[in-house]
């Protein structure tokens, strides 16, 4: 609302908006340095606004339509990044803090899991007996059994008999036994991956590297599904069209530039 009143004074009285107001000030928005997705949320709380204006018929009815927004390919850690990223420190010489971080960075790659949920694991949600943790916090509000694979199982095993604590204790805490707020969260990987020399320091390209690869490994959406905690197929779809390895493998056969060949090939055969 604050943005809007920057460009239309509504006076207290909203009989005067119509289409041609939104367009304007979606066009207003359009050319203020912001993304195409806060453009959208700031058009979204608006539309709510004027919906309940036009509800009480203190507006006449318009359509009110959202941008398109260009979706940008997922960037990912490469090879050598997590090369560098997933190197364990020597833990004679190094601080708990730095050990901890390097635990936190194989967990988000080996799972995947956002960084909301990872901060809200406590230490009785690790079933090592049985491989998984209980994912009690996800952005769907669904509890999930997650897998703990035979790679990560042993680095949490240690983690833990080092960490000590209780298990109504945050799996990963702060310095103070107590549980990262989603800043303190991302700052702490933010850091850990600068003092790696690694310039990417997204919490989140651990969630789109993990997806990339268990797709390369040859997982199917349902599993891709199940894995990241998507709602809907449709969610899970975009990673499998973005990551899909087999297109680069059957280009070849699919180029234009090739049946164009041989059918120059076939007329002077002729």
């Amino acid at each position: 609302m604050i943005s809007f009143g920057k460009f239309y004074d509504l006076n207290d009285y909203c009989i005067n908006v119509t289409k041609e107001v939104y367009i304007g000030y979606r066009d207003f928005l359009l050319k203020q340095n912001i993304q195409d997705v806060t453009v959208n949320t700031r058009l979204k709380g608006i539309k709510a606004f004027f919906n309940f204006c036009i509800e009480l018929g203190y507006m006449k009815p318009f359509k009110m339509d959202l941008i398109t927004v260009t979706k940008k390919v997922k960037e990912i850690y490469t090879d050598e990044e997590l090369a560098i990223l997933t190197r364990k420190p020597n833990l004679r010489k190094c601080k708990f803090t730095e050990y901890r971080n390097w635990v936190i960075t194989m967990y988000l790659l080996a799972t995947g899991n956002r960084a909301s949920t990872v901060r809200n694991i406590k230490i009785k949600d690790v079933d090592l007996d049985n491989n998984v943790v209980i994912l009690r916090k996800t952005k769907n509000h669904k509890q999930q059994l997650f897998p703990i694979s035979p790679f990560l199982r042993p680095i949490l095993q240690e983690y833990l008999s080092k960490r000590g604590g209780e298990p109504e204790d945050y799996l990963f805490c702060n310095i103070y036994n107590e549980q990262f707020t989603l800043y303190g969260f991302s700052e702490t990987i933010r850091k850990y991956n600068l003092s790696r020399g690694v310039r990417k320091t997204s919490t989140h390209l651990y969630r789109h590297t993990f997806a990339r690869k268990v797709i390369q490994q040859g997982a199917d959406i349902y599993d891709v599904k199940t894995l990241l905690g998507h709602k809907t197929l449709y969610m899970s779809l975009e990673y499998i069209d973005e990551f899909n390895p087999n297109i680069n493998i059957n280009y070849p056969k699919y180029d234009p530039l090739q049946s164009l060949n041989h059918q120059k090939k076939a007329i002077k055969g002729k």
